[in-house]
């Protein structure tokens, strides 16, 4: 073989187009069809030499407007070339043409036939890392003199032309994106600079282009010229196209702004105005020990994520607020629960918002996530507490200790998220969030990081990997080419949750034939224009040719199915499939991805649930079906048929397991309440009431008062007017019992509606429930408290079980805040032997609860710690939240009075080490405080004992929480009465001594009835203490 050099290109495209004749002289076609037919067979084939077929040379020609007879204009087109440039120059072969190529000296033709495949593998060279910055530069410099003009212009209206431009223009950028590269490389930044000022005069909305500049600038040490560059193209860019910059440049600015922020900084800066610029100038919240709310294990590793979880988390070392942005099914919840499992905050909360549809919920849905309760559990039935907002209890949460919050899934509610996010962070100086949206939320504080989708690369990439594993759970044994797994991979753009259906489908598909149906469809989503890159599907693609290839009764299971707002069991599927082969149904969707079943770990019960973005699709099609309302309706049924087997009155109706019933109804619980609210907008009474019923009960157990008096207001008023007359008595009169004494200890006028339509339905037809007749009649007729303890024995008279316990525990919260605890313990015995034998754990933890805090009032520490321990024991069987410091707080007052200090103190230092709100408004380390003290006075530290004093009564000063009243009447009385024991006098308690007293009226103002002797007695024995002290007896009596 002759080591001559190849000849030039013998097709030269990049300009006017020109070949060489036999002899190597340069010709130019005339006409515009046949330079046209040069460059097809040029562009056609996908390999230099390859034939193109007649019916693409025709469609490239003359596209739709071709001649009678294709083949023979064609041939006249072939002869006309070959006479200027010779026979050789297109050769005919089976099925087309192709172009002829120059020959060596020794007759072997050369692989380049065109001038842009030239230019192309010049590009190619120069972007390998083995070639070094300056002989790229040099081989980038050959391919640009390539260019001879503009590509395409002599061309005319033939299709080819634009696919010629686009593909030349393709080269072109890829040539000054390396060339800018290697500039960089070098430090050559201001050259890079000039080129990339190129490349934007022909194109000034090119951000791929603005973006490197911005960069180009800030290598070369000139961001202010960045910054400025930046502002003039989101200038243009809003007055000439009305859009924004994309996120990603967004980002580059706010990064450039950063670095010159740094910049201006000195070194060193220990001044006042330095101090004021940290968020640390602010008052650090306390930091205890790391609390993790919601986090999930994670079901298989993470793939080809590591780079993001450290990117984001540099993020978030370095702003208060992220959100991982990018289209449904790309991984973002994974990646927020990676770098939230590995974040070293103190304190982590993962808040998922999928479920949540309005602003109204987004507060609820942020407190269950960080499990706040409102009140205690508490034997003062006759308090009627004013609870506290549930934002500001968020708020509050939130500013305890340094904490990463993450909110999952804002896309739905992205405007009430962003104004709660900014809230949250001008509230919370050492407040840090993360969030997951398909949009921004667009505040000051937000930095964007746009999540990429995962790359194949060569078969071992984690899209491959992805697609190879989830394969192989599908196909145990399967054999598969890497090559197909990455060509399906690409075209599936990266998506996990695409690349998982697909990888699903090798159940009963080849990869071959899988990647076969996604080109076709892909067609069929074509915008026609060849000339652009090969476009990938997106997520809604692959889940619409999910639901093209399933036959017509799934598509309408997974239409009607689609409106669950977080998963379904069997039995509601069934309900609102309302097909007699449902479970076959659902079974079919199963197997095409669309839905997935998991037991649940709340009852070991199957559920199922649907991929967001899958319901969002079936959501759709439900719509073009026309059987939304429908769909409805059948959801709401099946609602009020689970709420009637689960009223309020169920649990002592049989032998009904409760603690079960609990968590049913914590799984059920978000579709409950959408439900709910569903039927309050459409102002179905039936429904409301039913589910009203149900869930005020259940919340109201739970002491989430507050969740019960958000609904009082459009509860009553969905059941004013004609509304009332189609309310179930014995469900209505619970719900609006409940929305009436929740309402008015809430301060809510709506309470007062709600009784009053209680005792418009009660003219109607009494309940039917024992208890629930007596209550409701006995709220009626008795207008003050004594008239209700009148009224009390009708009610522990009576042979239901159920309302003589309720009688009975009325009773024992009346004679208890009257001061006759013996009274008390007796109804409170009473209505513990019925709540036994109903088996009611629910009522038998209150009571153990009730009769734990008696037995450390009458000094029977043993006694009050079996029974703390019990009522704990029950509190956690129902699978809620319980109030369990204060059960703690009530066990350590035992082991104090038993002697047992060594037992006491672990239990201390945990309450002290929790910031938690306990209950009634204190919280667990102020619990702690009130037993750290009598410790440290039985140690005879009074010194000690003073300094936790100090802290406990400064922060009961200090708190708004208007529940704290009687307990921090309580916890003043007893400092004031031990620190007067051990010695101090009364003018330096003066100032303690106002405090309790001013306590003690407060929490009468705020509890109104009778007052409450126990706690009155306390401060009063601390006054008589502190007279005592100052030698005044008669003061004292």
């Amino acid at each position: 073989m002759s080591d001559a050099p190849a000849p030039p290109p013998r097709f030269r495209l990049l300009g006017p187009v020109v070949l060489d004749d036999a002899a190597g002289r340069e010709v130019a076609p005339a006409g515009t069809l046949p330079r046209a037919l040069v460059a097809v067979l040029a562009l056609g084939p996908r390999h230099p030499g390859d034939v193109v077929g007649v019916d693409a040379i025709a469609d490239e020609l003359w596209g739709e407007t071709g001649p009678a007879n294709v083949r023979a204009a064609l041939q006249s087109q072939v002869s006309r070339l070959r006479r200027l440039a010779g026979e050789d120059a297109i050769r005919l072969a089976p099925g087309g043409y192709r172009l002829g190529a120059h020959l060596h000296a020794d007759g072997v033709a050369g692989a380049l036939l065109t001038d842009l495949e030239l230019a192309e593998a010049r590009i190619a060279a120069a972007e390998s890392e083995e070639v070094d910055d300056r002989s790229a530069l040099a081989g980038l410099d050959a391919a640009d003199a390539l260019w001879r003009g503009e590509p395409g212009l002599d061309l005319g209206d033939a299709p080819v032309a634009e696919t010629l431009r686009a593909r030349a223009a393709a080269a072109r950028r890829r040539l000054r994106a390396v060339r800018v590269r290697r500039l960089i490389a070098l430090g050559e930044h201001t050259a890079a600079v000039d080129e990339l000022d190129g490349v934007l005069a022909a194109d000034p909305y090119d951000e791929a282009a603005l973006g490197a500049k911005l960069d180009a600038l800030a290598a070369a040490g000139r961001r202010t010229e960045a910054i400025a560059a930046f502002a003039e193209f989101r200038r243009r860019l809003g007055e000439d196209l009305g859009l924004d910059p994309s996120a990603p440049l967004v980002e580059r600015h706010a990064r450039l702004l950063r670095e010159v922020d740094t910049a201006a900084e000195p070194a060193t800066d220990s001044s006042a105005a330095a101090s004021d610029r940290s968020p640390s100038a602010l008052p650090a919240p306390a930091v205890g020990p790391r609390v993790r709310l919601g986090l999930r294990a994670e079901p298989n590793p993470l793939l080809g994520r590591d780079v993001d979880v450290e990117a984001v988390a540099a993020l978030l070392d370095h702003g208060r607020c992220v959100t991982i942005l990018g289209p449904g099914g790309l991984g973002k919840t994974r990646l927020a629960q990676a770098v939230a499992g590995a974040s070293g905050a103190p304190g982590v909360v993962f808040a998922e918002l999928a479920s949540v549809r309005s602003a109204d919920d987004l507060d609820l849905a942020l407190a269950a996530a960080l499990g706040l309760r409102e009140t205690t559990k508490t034997a003062r039935l006759a308090e009627f507490t004013q609870f506290v907002d549930v934002g500001l209890r968020v708020q509050a949460a939130l500013s305890e200790r340094p904490t990463l919050l993450v909110l999952d899934n804002c896309e739905q509610i992205v405007d009430a998220a962003a104004v709660r996010a900014a809230e949250l962070l001008a509230a919370a100086p050492a407040l840090t969030i993360l969030a997951t949206s398909r949009s921004p939320l667009a505040i000051g504080a937000e930095h964007v990081y746009p999540l990429e989708p995962l790359a194949a690369g060569d078969g071992t990439g984690p899209a491959a990997r992805l697609f190879l594993e989830r394969a192989e759970a599908s196909r145990p044994g399967l054999a598969l080419d890497p090559a197909a797994v990455v060509r399906l991979c690409e075209r599936l753009d990266g998506l996990p949750l695409a690349i998982e259906l697909a990888a699903a489908r090798v159940r009963s598909l080849g990869v071959g034939e899988i990647e076969s149906r996604l080109a076709d469809r892909f067609r069929l989503l074509s915008t026609g224009d060849r000339a652009a890159p090969e476009r990938h599907r997106t997520l809604e693609a692959v889940i619409g040719w999910s639901w093209d290839l399933l036959p017509p009764a799934e598509r309408r299971a997974l239409a009607r199915l689609a409106w669950f707002p977080d998963g379904f069991a069997l039995d509601a599927a069934e309900a609102v499939i309302g097909d007699p082969d449902a479970v076959d149904l659902l079974d079919g969707l199963i197997r095409q991805s669309l839905a997935a079943i998991s037991e649940h770990p709340l009852t070991g019960e199957p559920r199922y649930r649907m991929l967001e973005t899958v319901r969002e699709f079936g959501q759709a099609r439900s719509a073009e079906l026309g059987d939304a309302e429908e769909v409805a309706v059948a959801i709401a049924d099946w609602a009020v048929g689970f709420a009637r087997r689960r009223m309020p009155m169920a649990p002592l109706q049989g032998d009904r397991d409760q603690v079960r019933m609990f968590r049913e109804l914590d799984v059920e619980l978000d579709t409950l309440v959408a439900v709910l609210r569903a039927a309050l907008r459409r102002r179905d009474a039936r429904t409301a009431a039913v589910l009203a019923a149900l869930l005020f009960w259940l919340w109201t157990m739970r002491d989430a008062h507050s969740e019960v008096a958000a609904f009082v207001e459009p509860f009553t008023a969905a059941l004013s007017g004609r509304s009332l007359a189609d309310v179930p008595i014995d469900e209505g009169s619970a719900a609006l019992l409940l929305a009436g004494v929740t309402g008015l200890a809430s301060g809510i006028p709506a309470g007062t509606r709600a009784l009053a339509q209680l005792r418009v339905l009660r003219r109607r037809a009494v309940p039917s429930v024992p208890w629930l007749r007596l209550v409701t009649e006995l709220l009626s007729e008795a207008t003050t408290f004594e008239d209700a303890a009148e009224r009390l024995p009708e009610l522990t008279g009576s042979d239901d079980p159920f309302t003589a316990m309720l009688g009975e525990l009325m009773s024992a919260s009346f004679a208890e805040n009257s001061g006759d605890p013996d009274a008390s313990r007796r109804s409170t015995l009473r209505a513990q032997e019925l709540a036994r034998r109903s088996g009611d754990v629910w009522a038998l933890s209150m009571l153990e609860s009730m009769l734990a805090s008696l037995a450390v009032q009458d000094w029977e520490p043993e006694e009050a710690i079996r029974r703390a321990e019990r009522a704990r024991n029950a509190l956690l069987s129902l699978g809620g939240t319980p109030d369990l410091q204060q059960l703690d707080w009530t066990i350590v007052c035992a082991l104090v009075q038993a002697g047992r200090l060594d037992e006491a103190r672990p239990r201390i230092d945990a309450l002290l080490a929790d910031d938690r709100i306990a209950g009634d408004g204190l919280s667990a380390r102020q619990f702690g405080l009130l037993a750290a003290i009598e410790v440290a006075r039985l140690d005879h530290r009074v010194a000690d004992a003073d300094l936790l004093a100090h802290e406990i009564i400064d922060s009961l000063r200090a708190s708004r929480d208007p529940r704290a009243a009687t307990w921090a009447a309580i916890a003043v009385s007893g400092v004031v009465a031990g620190a007067a024991q051990d010695g101090r006098l009364p003018a330096e308690l003066g100032p303690w001594v106002d405090h309790a007293r001013r306590r003690m009226l407060a929490a009468h103002r705020l509890r109104p009835g009778p007052v409450d002797l126990p706690v009155a007695g306390t401060v009063l024995v601390a006054l008589g203490a502190v007279e005592l002290r100052g030698g005044d007896p008669a003061r004292a009596a």
